[in-house]
C-alpha cells in the first residue's frame, strides 16, 4: 500500500529542481489524492523524509533532494501501479519528466521548423493545445521541448508541413483499428502498407502509434503538381479543389486500394462514419491538410503512456505493445540510437500510380477528420 511519505516525495519529485511548495499546497494534494489526512500526518511524513535527507525544508517551504529524486526514481518503478490509482495523470508526466530528456534531440529535429501541437495532462482532464498565448509551438532546440513537459505538455504531435509552405513534405498513413480488429490483423495491414510504399520508391518508416495502431511514413522531394490532377469526390459526391494535401490524401487512399484484398476487405479508406469502421482498419489520410498534424516518433501517447516507437519490418510480427514502455524503448534508444530515418524521396512512381489509379476506379477519397487521438 502507498505510503504518505512515499506520496510526499512523489509530489516532490515532480516538482521542477530548485522548485519549492509550502505545507498546505502538500496537504491539499494528498487530502485530495490520498483520502484525508490531516496536517500532523502530512508533517510526520515530512520530518520522516527531511531525517532522511530526501527532502529539505526552507522556512515554511519543501522540496526534494537530489538524493530524495535519485531515491524516487528508483522505487518508482515497484510502486507505479499504486500511484497510477491514486494520481494516473501525474504519474504520466512523472514518467515523462524522466523519459523525454534522453530522446529530447531527437525530436527536436524532427519538429524543427513546424509549428508543433501537444496533449497536455492534469488531474482530471487532457486537452490540446497549439498555441501559448497567442503564439502557435515551435521546438527549436531540446530546451524547448523539456520546458513544456514541465509545464505538463506530454505528447509531442508536429505538423506535416513546413512553416510557411503549401504542401507536405511527409506522407503519413495512420492505421486506425476498429474497436473489434484483433491486434495481428492491425500488424499484418501495416506491414502490407509498408511493403506498397516501398514498392513506389519512398523507402517508408514505420513506428508503432502508442495505442493500438502503426504509422508507415515517407519523405516527398518537392514536385509540381500534375496539370491532369483532379481530386477524387467525397464521399456523398462533393467535389475537392486540386491541391497537394488532396493529392497526398488521394495517395493514402490509393495504397489502401492496393491492400485491401490482402486483407480480406478488413481496411477501409473513409473516415466517416466511425460507428461501422468496428471491424475495420481505417487508413486515415486525415493528417493530410493545412496544420495536419502526427504523432512524433519518440513521443509519449497520453492516454496509453506508451511511446510511439520505431521498428523495423521484420519486427512487427513479433511486437507487443508491452515493448512500447517508455523504460523498455529507452534501454533499446541506449543500445541503438535513433531508428526513425527519412530520406526524401522522388514521388513520381507514387503520383503517377495514384492518378492512373484515380483515372480507372470512382472509388472516393477519405473524409477529412479533426486532431489526432
Amino acid at each position: 500500500m502507498l505510503s504518505l511519505e512515499q506520496y510526499a516525495l512523489f509530489l516532490l519529485s515532480m516538482k521542477k529542481k530548485g522548485k519549492a511548495v509550502d505545507l498546505a499546497h502538500i496537504e491539499e494534494k494528498a487530502k485530495r489524492d490520498m483520502g484525508a489526512p490531516d496536517s500532523k500526518a502530512v508533517q510526520k511524513a515530512l520530518d520522516i523524509l527531511i531525517a532522511r535527507g530526501h527532502v529539505s525544508k526552507d522556512g515554511g517551504d519543501f522540496m526534494s533532494t537530489e538524493a530524495g529524486r535519485s531515491h524516487f526514481r528508483a522505487e518508482f518503478p515497484g510502486i507505479e501501479g499504486e500511484l497510477r490509482k491514486v494520481n494516473e495523470a501525474w504519474s504520466l508526466v512523472y514518467v515523462a519528466k524522466n523519459y523525454y530528456p534522453e530522446v529530447a534531440e531527437e525530436i527536436t529535429t524532427i519538429c524543427r521548423d513546424r509549428y508543433v501541437g501537444f496533449f497536455c495532462v492534469f488531474t482530471e482532464e487532457h486537452f490540446f493545445r497549439r498555441k501559448l498565448g497567442r503564439n502557435y509551438i515551435t521546438i527549436k532546440r531540446p530546451s524547448d521541448l523539456l520546458r513544456l513537459v514541465d509545464m505538463h505538455y506530454v505528447d509531442v504531435i508536429p505538423c506535416v508541413h513546413r512553416i510557411g509552405a503549401n504542401r507536405p513534405d511527409w506522407l503519413v498513413i495512420d492505421l486506425d483499428a476498429g474497436r473489434s480488429v484483433p491486434f495481428g490483423e492491425v500488424r499484418k495491414a501495416a506491414r502490407l502498407t509498408h511493403r506498397a510504399m516501398g514498392e513506389h520508391d519512398l523507402e517508408p518508416a514505420l513506428k508503432f502509434s502508442g495505442s493500438r495502431g502503426f504509422q508507415v511514413w515517407a519523405q516527398l522531394e518537392d514536385f509540381r503538381m500534375p496539370d491532369q490532377y483532379k481530386p477524387m469526390a467525397l464521399p456523398g459526391g462533393s467535389d475537392r479543389a486540386p491541391s497537394f494535401f488532396s493529392l497526398y490524401a488521394d495517395m493514402i487512399a490509393y495504397i489502401e486500394a492496393q491492400i485491401r484484398d490482402k486483407m480480406d476487405g478488413r481496411t477501409t479508406s473513409t473516415v466517416a462514419d466511425k460507428e461501422k469502421r468496428e471491424n475495420k482498419i481505417l487508413l486515415d489520410a486525415s493528417p493530410m491538410k493545412e496544420m495536419g498534424l502526427v504523432r512524433s516518433p519518440y513521443s509519449l501517447h497520453h492516454r496509453t503512456g506508451l511511446v510511439s516507437m520505431p521498428l523495423a519490418p521484420e519486427e512487427i510480427e513479433a511486437f507487443d505493445p508491452s515493448m512500447a514502455r517508455p523504460e523498455n524503448v529507452l534501454a533499446r534508444f541506449r543500445k541503438r540510437g535513433n531508428e526513425f530515418h527519412l530520406t526524401a524521396r522522388d514521388p513520381s512512381r507514387m503520383v503517377k500510380s495514384t492518378l492512373e489509379w484515380i483515372q480507372d476506379n470512382s472509388g472516393r477519397a477519405p473524409g477529412i477528420r479533426g486532431q489526432v487521438t
